[in-house]
C-alpha cells in the first residue's frame, strides 16, 4: 500500500505540478520538440504536458513550466535574450513564458495545430505556422496580430532573415515564400518540384496528394543564402536547394531518400548541414555544393538530445499492476517496458526493445510482465526476459493475451480472429462472422470465452509504395460484439450496439462484461447475455473493474479527458479525476484496490487515491 510516509521517498519529480487527487506521476511526457537557449547554457524541452529545462552541460532538471492552462505540446524555441521562451499546442494555442519565473505573459490564438514558432531577431514579434496553412505574424507587446498569409497545405516552417527584415514561410504545397515584415507583402518565391498523384478509391471518391512539399528552411547567418529541404512520402527522390537570395535563382541542390528534417548554416557562412530522419547530417560547402563530409563529427555533437527519461512514443502508456501490487509495469509503443517500484518510486528495471504499439499486458502466473504487440503483418509476444514470438497476419489491427498466458488472438482488416497457441505457435482456430475491421479483443477472466469488436470499413489504396486510407461517412459499419467458446471456436452470442464498440472488459468474477460505444457503457449479464445496465459517461477510451468488481473506472478521451469511477452496484458516479491532456489509454487497479493507474496518450502515468471512496462503501 502507497502511504504519505512512503511518498517521501519519491524523486523529487513524480511528485511536483501534480493535478489534483494525484499521489504521484512517472514519466515526464512524451517528447515534441526540443531548443538551445541561444547563450548554450538552457535546454528546452517540449513534452506533451509541458517544458522541462535542463542545463544543456550537465543534463540536471532546473525547472518545469507551461504546464497549466496549455494543450498537448508541439513546438518551443527560446527568445533571442535567453528570458522567454514560446510554445505552441495541437489546439492552435502559442504562448509566451518568462524562463525566470514561469509566468504566461501572452497568448495567441491561432486556428489548427501549431508546426512551427520564432522569434524575431529584436525578440519584439512571434511569428507562428499551423496545420491548416496559415502563417502568422504576431506583435509580442501587444499580443495583436500583424498580418496573416495563407499556403495550399501545411506551413512547415517560419524563420527570420538575420536582420529581421523579411519572415520566410516554407510549406508542404512546395513553395517557399519571403515576406517583408513589415507590409506582409511577397518579396520571393522559391519552388520545389512536386509530385502529385492521383488516387481513386472503389467508391468513386478521389484526391490529390503531393508527395513532396518543403519541410524545411533557413537562413545563413550573412542573410546571402536561403535554404529548403524536401519531404519524402513514397520512394521518390526529393532535393534540397541553396539560392540566392538576392536574385532568386538556385545555386546548387542535390537529392536524397529521406524527409530533410532541418538545415543549418555554420557561423563563418562556408558550410551548410541538412540532417534527415534517422541519419547523420549532409554536410556541403556553400560555395559549389561539393560534400563536406570531416566536418559530420562536429555537427552531429552539437545537436542536443533530450534526456534519457524522455520517450518519444506516439501512443500513450500500457500499464499493469504486478500480482502482489508491490510493481507497476508501463510500456509506450516504440518505446521501453518499465518497471517501477510503487514503495519508492523508482525504476527499478527498464527492458530495452522496440515494443511497436502494445495492445495488451498482463502478468504471468509466475509473476513476470508479458504481452503482445501489433505489428504491420504480425503480432508479437513478449516478455521481460526480452523474449519475443511473432504471430502471422496480415493488416493486424487486434491484439490480445489470455489471462493465463495461454492463448494469443490476433484479428484484422480482413474481418478474421486468429486464434493461436502461444507456447506452440500453432493457429488453433479462425473465427470469421464479422462484417468489418476487428477493433478490440478481450478474453474472460477464466479464459473460456473471447470477446471480438468490429469497426468501421476503411478503403486503402496504394500508390508509390505510400498507402492511403479513406473512412467516410458512407462506409459500412460493424456494431457488434461477437463472444466466442474458445475451447471449440463457436460463436455464442452476437451483441447489437448504436455504433462501433470502443472497447470492451470483463469484470474479475465474471459477472459482467462491459462494453463503450461512444458516451455509453453498457453492462452484460455473462450468463444471459442481457444488458442490465448502462450508464451515461464521458467518450470511453479505456475501461477497467476494481479487483472486486465493485467499481468501473472509465478512461475518458477529447479535449479535456477525465477519468471517471461508477459504483456498479448503485450505478452512481462515485468520483472524476483531472489532469491527463489527451486520452486516457489505459487504466488499471492495485490488486488492493486502494490505487488506480492512468496512462495516457500525454505520455504519463498519474497514481490517484483510491482508499476515500472504498471507505464509504
Amino acid at each position: 500500500m502507497l502511504t504519505e510516509t512512503s511518498l517521501q521517498n519519491y524523486p523529487e519529480e513524480n511528485l511536483i505540478y501534480l493535478p489534483p487527487k494525484a499521489m504521484a506521476r512517472f514519466g515526464r511526457g512524451s517528447v515534441s520538440a526540443t531548443a538551445k537557449s541561444p547563450d548554450g547554457n538552457t535546454l528546452a524541452v517540449a513534452s506533451r504536458i509541458g517544458v522541462w529545462l535542463y542545463n544543456a552541460h550537465t543534463d540536471d532538471f532546473i525547472k518545469t513550466i507551461a504546464v497549466e492552462g496549455t494543450g498537448l505540446l508541439s513546438r518551443v524555441t527560446f527568445s533571442p535574450d535567453n528570458t522567454k521562451i514560446a510554445t505552441g499546442d495541437w489546439d492552435g494555442i502559442a504562448s509566451l513564458w518568462d524562463v525566470a519565473t514561469g509566468t504566461r505573459l501572452a497568448t495567441f490564438t491561432n486556428t489548427d495545430y501549431i508546426v512551427s514558432v520564432a522569434f524575431s531577431p529584436d525578440g519584439k514579434l512571434l511569428a507562428t505556422a499551423t496545420r491548416d496553412g496559415n502563417a502568422t505574424l504576431w506583435d509580442i507587446d501587444t499580443g495583436t496580430e500583424r498580418w496573416k498569409i495563407t499556403h495550399k497545405d501545411l506551413v512547415s516552417s517560419v524563420v527570420f532573415s538575420p536582420d529581421g527584415v523579411l519572415l520566410a514561410t516554407g510549406s508542404w504545397d512546395s513553395t517557399a515564400n519571403l515576406w517583408d515584415v513589415k507590409t506582409g507583402e511577397n518579396r520571393r518565391c522559391f519552388n520545389h518540384q512536386k509530385k502529385e498523384v492521383i488516387i481513386s478509391f472503389d467508391s468513386g471518391y478521389v484526391e490529390t496528394d503531393n508527395q513532396h512539399g518543403i519541410n524545411c528552411i533557413a537562413f545563413s547567418p550573412n542573410g546571402k543564402y536561403f535554404a529548403t529541404g524536401d519531404r519524402i512520402t513514397s520512394n521518390i527522390e526529393g532535393f534540397t536547394t541553396l539560392w540566392d537570395v538576392d536574385s532568386g535563382e538556385p545555386l546548387w541542390d542535390f537529392t536524397h531518400e529521406n524527409s530533410a528534417t532541418s538545415i543549418a548554416f555554420s557561423t563563418d557562412n562556408r558550410y551548410m548541414a541538412t540532417r534527415f530522419s534517422g541519419e547523420n547530417p549532409d554536410v556541403r560547402s556553400i560555395k559549389d555544393g561539393t560534400s563536406a563530409a570531416f566536418q559530420t563529427g562536429k555537427w552531429t555533437k552539437d545537436k542536443k538530445q533530450p534526456p534519457a527519461n524522455h520517450p518519444r512514443g506516439l501512443f500513450g502508456w500500457l500499464v499493469s499492476f504486478s500480482p502482489d501490487g508491490k510493481h507497476l509495469a508501463a510500456v509506450e509503443e516504440g518505446s521501453s517496458l518499465k518497471i517501477w517500484d510503487i514503495k519508492s518510486g523508482k525504476n527499478i528495471k527498464t527492458i530495452d526493445q522496440d515494443i511497436l504499439q502494445a495492445k495488451d499486458m498482463t502478468f504471468s502466473p509466475e509473476g513476470h510482465c508479458v504481452g503482445v504487440s501489433r505489428g504491420i503483418d504480425n503480432a508479437t509476444f513478449w516478455n521481460e526476459q526480452e523474449q519475443t514470438v511473432d504471430f502471422p497476419h496480415a493488416d493486424i489491427i487486434s491484439t490480445a493475451i489470455s489471462p493465463d498466458t495461454q492463448y494469443v488472438a490476433t484479428g484484422g482488416r480482413d474481418k478474421k480472429i486468429y486464434l493461436w497457441d502461444r507456447a506452440t505457435q500453432k493457429l488453433l482456430n479462425t473465427l470469421s462472422g464479422h462484417t468489418g475491421p476487428i477493433i478490440h479483443l478481450t478474453f474472460s477472466p477464466d479464459c473460456k470465452h473471447l470477446v471480438s469488436t468490429g469497426g468501421r470499413v476503411i478503403e486503402i489504396e496504394e500508390k508509390d509504395g505510400v498507402e492511403y486510407m479513406l473512412m467516410s461517412a458512407d462506409n459500412h459499419i460493424d456494431k457488434t460484439a461477437k463472444v466466442w467458446n474458445i475451447e471449440n471456436g463457436n460463436e455464442i452470442v452476437t451483441l447489437e450496439h448504436p455504433s462501433a464498440v470502443e472497447t470492451v472488459i470483463f469484470s474479475p468474477d465474471n459477472r459482467y462484461m462491459a462494453t463503450a460505444v461512444d458516451q455509453n457503457v453498457y453492462l452484460w449479464d455473462t450468463k444471459t447475455w442481457q444488458k442490465n445496465i448502462t450508464l451515461e459517461t464521458e467518450r470511453v477510451e479505456s475501461l477497467v473493474f476494481s479487483p472486486d468488481g465493485t467499481f468501473l473506472a472509465v478512461g475518458g478521451t477529447g479535449k479535456k479527458p477525465q477519468i471517471q469511477i461508477w459504483n456498479v452496484n448503485t450505478t452512481q458516479l462515485v468520483v472524476e479525476f483531472s489532469g491527463h491532456k489527451s486520452d486516457v489509454e489505459s487504466v488499471a487497479f492495485s490488486p488492493d484496490g486502494t490505487l488506480l493507474a492512468s496512462g495516457g496518450f500525454d505520455g504519463v502515468i498519474y497514481l490517484w487515491d483510491m482508499k476515500p471512496y472504498l471507505n464509504n462503501l
